[in-house]
């Protein structure tokens, strides 16, 4: 048994990548204490890239959402 795993998700870009990858926690995975988000300090520099992180975290269905946080879940 794992606590963590790693799927593929086709997309076209970054931003792309980022929708379908809210869409499939949401949908697809057990539980929903806590999401992760990591992402680069130079990919958010590009607005586009930006604007979908913001959006994701307004869509996750999770208790708490972190971002670029090591631990798997937040310090309250």
């Amino acid at each position: 048994m794992s606590l963590f795993s790693e799927t593929a998700l086709e997309a076209e870009n970054v931003v792309e990548f980022i929708g379908k990858a809210v869409k499939f926690a949401n949908e697809k995975l057990w539980g929903t204490l806590v999401a992760s988000i990591v992402v680069h300090p130079a990919s958010m520099k590009d607005p586009a890239v930006a604007a979908a992180v913001d959006q994701a975290i307004a869509d996750l269905r999770y208790g708490s959402i972190v971002v670029n946080y090591g631990a798997p879940w937040p310090i309250i």
